[in-house]
Protein backbone atom coordinates (compact mmCIF):
# COMPACT_ATOMS: atom_id res chain seq x y z
CA UNK A 1 0.00 0.00 0.00
CA UNK A 2 2.91 2.76 1.12
CA UNK A 3 4.22 2.05 -2.60
CA UNK A 4 0.75 2.48 -4.25
CA UNK A 5 0.49 6.14 -2.29
CA UNK A 6 4.26 6.99 -3.21
CA UNK A 7 3.90 6.21 -6.80
CA UNK A 8 0.31 8.36 -6.81
CA UNK A 9 1.45 10.93 -5.13
CA UNK A 10 4.64 11.30 -7.48
CA UNK A 11 1.62 11.15 -10.37
CA UNK A 12 0.16 14.13 -8.63
CA UNK A 13 3.07 16.29 -8.27
CA UNK A 14 4.24 15.51 -12.35
CA UNK A 15 0.74 16.63 -13.42
CA UNK A 16 0.70 19.15 -11.14
CA UNK A 17 4.51 20.49 -12.30
CA UNK A 18 3.03 19.66 -16.14
CA UNK A 19 0.51 22.26 -15.16
CA UNK A 20 2.54 24.89 -14.11
CA UNK A 21 4.97 24.67 -16.76
CA UNK A 22 2.19 25.10 -19.69
CA UNK A 23 0.91 28.11 -17.49
CA UNK A 24 4.05 29.90 -17.52
CA UNK A 25 4.75 29.16 -21.26
CA UNK A 26 1.12 30.38 -22.35
CA UNK A 27 1.72 33.42 -20.41
CA UNK A 28 5.21 33.90 -21.68
CA UNK A 29 3.64 33.60 -25.45
CA UNK A 30 1.43 36.35 -24.54
CA UNK A 31 3.83 38.54 -23.58
CA UNK A 32 6.08 39.45 -26.81
CA UNK A 33 6.54 43.24 -26.52
CA UNK A 34 6.04 44.93 -29.63
CA UNK A 35 8.33 47.81 -31.04
CA UNK A 36 7.48 51.28 -29.80
CA UNK A 37 9.25 54.12 -31.66
CA UNK A 38 9.08 57.37 -29.76
CA UNK A 39 11.82 60.03 -32.05
CA UNK A 40 14.05 59.78 -35.10
CA UNK A 41 17.08 62.01 -35.36
CA UNK A 42 14.57 64.35 -38.08
CA UNK A 43 10.94 64.36 -38.59
CA UNK A 44 10.91 65.23 -41.91
CA UNK A 45 12.52 66.23 -45.61
CA UNK A 46 12.66 68.70 -48.79
CA UNK A 47 10.65 67.36 -51.78
CA UNK A 48 13.67 65.62 -54.15
CA UNK A 49 16.19 65.08 -51.64
CA UNK A 50 18.14 62.48 -49.87
CA UNK A 51 19.60 62.51 -46.67
CA UNK A 52 20.46 60.46 -43.58
CA UNK A 53 18.45 59.35 -40.49
CA UNK A 54 18.79 57.51 -37.53
CA UNK A 55 16.34 55.44 -35.28
CA UNK A 56 16.71 57.61 -32.03
CA UNK A 57 14.73 56.77 -29.17
CA UNK A 58 11.97 54.24 -28.03
CA UNK A 59 11.90 50.49 -26.88
CA UNK A 60 12.46 46.82 -28.65
CA UNK A 61 13.83 48.56 -31.44
CA UNK A 62 16.72 45.86 -31.79
CA UNK A 63 18.09 45.12 -35.13
CA UNK A 64 15.66 47.62 -37.26
CA UNK A 65 16.28 46.90 -40.96
CA UNK A 66 13.29 48.57 -42.44
CA UNK A 67 11.63 52.24 -42.41
CA UNK A 68 8.10 51.68 -43.72
CA UNK A 69 6.36 55.15 -45.17
CA UNK A 70 2.64 55.49 -45.39
CA UNK A 71 3.68 56.53 -49.41
CA UNK A 72 6.23 53.57 -50.55
CA UNK A 73 7.92 55.60 -52.76
CA UNK A 74 9.84 57.40 -49.93
CA UNK A 75 12.15 55.27 -49.49
CA UNK A 76 15.12 54.28 -47.15
CA UNK A 77 17.83 52.31 -47.75
CA UNK A 78 19.65 50.71 -44.95
CA UNK A 79 23.41 51.51 -44.47
CA UNK A 80 26.36 49.24 -43.97
CA UNK A 81 29.83 48.73 -42.88
CA UNK A 82 32.84 46.88 -43.60
CA UNK A 83 32.56 43.34 -43.86
CA UNK A 84 34.45 41.27 -41.55
CA UNK A 85 37.93 39.93 -42.11
CA UNK A 86 37.69 37.15 -44.92
CA UNK A 87 34.01 38.05 -45.65
CA UNK A 88 32.91 39.48 -48.71
CA UNK A 89 29.63 40.52 -47.17
CA UNK A 90 28.86 44.02 -45.51
CA UNK A 91 27.28 44.53 -42.34
CA UNK A 92 24.08 45.83 -41.64
CA UNK A 93 23.98 49.23 -39.60
CA UNK A 94 20.59 48.49 -37.79
CA UNK A 95 18.91 52.11 -37.08
CA UNK A 96 20.83 53.88 -40.18
CA UNK A 97 19.69 54.82 -43.36
CA UNK A 98 19.07 56.85 -46.14
CA UNK A 99 16.15 58.11 -47.13
CA UNK A 100 15.01 59.36 -50.34
CA UNK A 101 12.05 61.90 -50.88
CA UNK A 102 10.69 62.20 -54.88
CA UNK A 103 10.12 65.38 -55.71
CA UNK A 104 6.41 64.44 -57.40
CA UNK A 105 4.55 63.91 -54.57
CA UNK A 106 2.34 66.07 -52.09
CA UNK A 107 3.70 67.61 -49.62
CA UNK A 108 2.10 67.10 -46.29
CA UNK A 109 2.10 65.04 -43.32
CA UNK A 110 2.98 61.51 -43.98
CA UNK A 111 3.39 58.07 -40.80
CA UNK A 112 7.11 56.21 -40.75
CA UNK A 113 7.32 52.84 -39.05
CA UNK A 114 10.42 51.08 -38.21
CA UNK A 115 10.44 47.25 -39.03
CA UNK A 116 12.71 44.85 -37.02
CA UNK A 117 13.01 42.21 -34.24
CA UNK A 118 9.87 43.22 -32.77
CA UNK A 119 8.21 43.68 -35.74
CA UNK A 120 6.43 47.25 -36.68
CA UNK A 121 6.60 49.43 -34.40
CA UNK A 122 3.88 52.54 -33.74
CA UNK A 123 3.65 55.36 -36.16
CA UNK A 124 5.48 58.76 -35.76
CA UNK A 125 4.74 61.79 -38.10
CA UNK A 126 7.02 62.43 -40.97
CA UNK A 127 6.91 66.19 -42.64
CA UNK A 128 7.66 66.56 -46.69
CA UNK A 129 7.90 70.09 -47.73
CA UNK A 130 8.97 71.95 -50.56
CA UNK A 131 11.07 73.95 -48.39
CA UNK A 132 14.79 73.37 -47.96
CA UNK A 133 15.43 71.88 -44.62
CA UNK A 134 18.63 72.82 -42.56
CA UNK A 135 19.92 70.69 -39.92
CA UNK A 136 23.00 72.60 -38.35
CA UNK A 137 25.66 70.63 -35.87
CA UNK A 138 24.96 73.26 -33.36
CA UNK A 139 22.50 75.91 -32.31
CA UNK A 140 23.57 79.46 -31.00
CA UNK A 141 22.42 79.59 -27.00
CA UNK A 142 23.73 83.20 -26.70
CA UNK A 143 21.99 85.75 -28.26
CA UNK A 144 24.53 88.23 -29.27
CA UNK A 145 25.70 85.68 -32.00
CA UNK A 146 22.38 83.78 -32.70
CA UNK A 147 22.30 81.14 -35.89
CA UNK A 148 20.97 82.75 -39.25
CA UNK A 149 16.98 81.84 -40.36
CA UNK A 150 16.66 82.23 -43.71
CA UNK A 151 13.05 82.73 -44.64
CA UNK A 152 11.00 79.74 -46.42
CA UNK A 153 13.61 77.05 -44.47
CA UNK A 154 12.60 74.91 -42.18
CA UNK A 155 15.22 74.74 -39.55
CA UNK A 156 15.68 71.63 -37.63
CA UNK A 157 16.43 71.06 -34.02
CA UNK A 158 15.60 69.75 -30.84
CA UNK A 159 14.90 71.78 -27.43
CA UNK A 160 18.01 71.26 -24.31
CA UNK A 161 16.86 70.88 -21.39
CA UNK A 162 17.04 74.27 -19.12
CA UNK A 163 18.77 75.94 -22.57
CA UNK A 164 17.39 78.51 -25.28
CA UNK A 165 18.12 78.28 -28.79
CA UNK A 166 18.75 81.68 -30.84
CA UNK A 167 17.92 82.56 -34.54
CA UNK A 168 18.81 85.59 -35.95
CA UNK A 169 16.17 87.00 -38.38
CA UNK A 170 16.71 89.96 -40.94
CA UNK A 171 13.49 91.74 -41.39
CA UNK A 172 12.90 94.24 -44.32
CA UNK A 173 11.31 97.90 -43.40
CA UNK A 174 7.99 97.50 -43.26
CA UNK A 175 7.36 93.61 -43.59
CA UNK A 176 5.82 91.44 -41.48
CA UNK A 177 7.07 88.30 -40.81
CA UNK A 178 4.67 84.72 -39.58
CA UNK A 179 6.93 82.52 -37.59
CA UNK A 180 5.98 79.18 -36.46
CA UNK A 181 6.67 75.73 -34.59
CA UNK A 182 5.91 72.47 -36.16
CA UNK A 183 6.46 69.97 -33.32
CA UNK A 184 3.35 68.98 -31.74
CA UNK A 185 1.99 68.65 -35.06
CA UNK A 186 4.98 65.76 -35.91
CA UNK A 187 4.70 64.06 -32.71
CA UNK A 188 7.21 65.91 -30.79
CA UNK A 189 6.52 66.50 -26.63
CA UNK A 190 8.05 70.09 -27.28
CA UNK A 191 5.32 72.78 -25.84
CA UNK A 192 7.28 75.61 -28.27
CA UNK A 193 7.58 79.10 -26.74
CA UNK A 194 8.44 82.05 -28.72
CA UNK A 195 9.94 85.37 -28.18
CA UNK A 196 10.61 87.88 -30.70
CA UNK A 197 13.71 90.88 -29.41
CA UNK A 198 13.90 94.24 -31.14
CA UNK A 199 16.54 96.18 -32.13
CA UNK A 200 17.26 97.62 -28.58
CA UNK A 201 16.93 94.16 -26.68
CA UNK A 202 13.73 94.57 -25.33
CA UNK A 203 10.92 91.42 -26.12
CA UNK A 204 8.11 93.13 -29.10
CA UNK A 205 6.53 89.54 -29.65
CA UNK A 206 5.91 86.29 -28.47
CA UNK A 207 3.27 83.45 -28.50
CA UNK A 208 3.24 79.39 -26.61
CA UNK A 209 2.20 76.70 -27.90
CA UNK A 210 -0.12 73.43 -25.84
CA UNK A 211 -0.44 70.50 -26.08
CA UNK A 212 -2.13 70.33 -28.96
CA UNK A 213 -1.02 73.22 -30.75
CA UNK A 214 1.80 74.80 -32.06
CA UNK A 215 2.70 78.27 -31.64
CA UNK A 216 2.19 80.79 -34.51
CA UNK A 217 3.76 84.56 -33.89
CA UNK A 218 3.30 87.61 -36.42
CA UNK A 219 5.90 90.24 -36.16
CA UNK A 220 4.75 93.59 -35.27
CA UNK A 221 3.72 96.10 -38.13
CA UNK A 222 6.17 99.01 -39.40
CA UNK A 223 9.15 97.66 -37.43
CA UNK A 224 12.46 99.00 -39.01
CA UNK A 225 14.77 97.30 -41.28
CA UNK A 226 17.29 95.62 -38.93
CA UNK A 227 18.40 92.35 -37.32
CA UNK A 228 16.14 90.84 -34.61
CA UNK A 229 16.93 87.94 -32.47
CA UNK A 230 14.40 85.03 -32.22
CA UNK A 231 14.39 82.64 -28.87
CA UNK A 232 13.22 79.40 -29.32
CA UNK A 233 12.49 76.90 -25.84
CA UNK A 234 10.38 74.11 -24.90
CA UNK A 235 7.74 75.98 -22.13
CA UNK A 236 8.74 73.53 -19.53
CA UNK A 237 12.34 74.09 -20.16
CA UNK A 238 12.48 70.54 -21.04
CA UNK A 239 14.68 68.41 -24.21
CA UNK A 240 16.71 65.81 -25.60
CA UNK A 241 15.64 63.56 -29.11
CA UNK A 242 11.96 63.58 -27.92
CA UNK A 243 11.64 67.44 -28.12
CA UNK A 244 12.48 68.06 -31.62
CA UNK A 245 11.21 70.83 -33.67
CA UNK A 246 11.13 72.42 -37.10
CA UNK A 247 11.11 76.11 -37.24
CA UNK A 248 9.85 78.26 -40.38
CA UNK A 249 9.46 82.43 -41.13
CA UNK A 250 8.14 83.52 -44.51
CA UNK A 251 6.86 86.74 -45.49
CA UNK A 252 3.21 87.43 -43.96
CA UNK A 253 1.32 87.59 -47.37
CA UNK A 254 2.91 84.24 -48.36
CA UNK A 255 1.42 82.20 -45.49
CA UNK A 256 -1.85 83.94 -45.81
CA UNK A 257 -2.07 82.13 -48.86
CA UNK A 258 -1.25 79.34 -47.80
CA UNK A 259 -2.62 78.39 -44.50
CA UNK A 260 -5.65 79.46 -42.99
CA UNK A 261 -5.86 83.14 -41.81
CA UNK A 262 -6.35 82.98 -38.16
CA UNK A 263 -4.70 84.92 -34.99
CA UNK A 264 -1.66 83.62 -33.83
CA UNK A 265 -2.24 82.77 -30.01
CA UNK A 266 -4.65 80.19 -31.02
CA UNK A 267 -3.88 79.16 -34.48
CA UNK A 268 -3.32 75.68 -35.78
CA UNK A 269 -2.54 75.68 -39.64
CA UNK A 270 -2.92 72.78 -41.97
CA UNK A 271 -0.68 69.72 -42.13
CA UNK A 272 1.21 71.19 -45.28
CA UNK A 273 3.43 74.29 -45.53
CA UNK A 274 3.40 75.14 -49.09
Amino acid sequence: MTRIRIARCRAQIGLLLAAIIGLQCKDCSGQIEAAQLRSLSRAGGQLGTSFDLQVKTGTHLEEVSELVFSNPRITAELKTTDPLPFSDHRLPLFGAFTVTVPQDILPGRYEVRTKGRHGLSNPRAFLVSPFPNKSPDAISRDPATPTPLPLRTLMLSKAASSEVEFFGLEIANGKRLQVEVFAQRLDSRCIGQLKLFGLDGREIASARGTDDLDPIMRTPANLPAGHYVLAVHDFLFLGGDEYHYQLLARDIDDASRSTSSADSSNAQPPDQPS
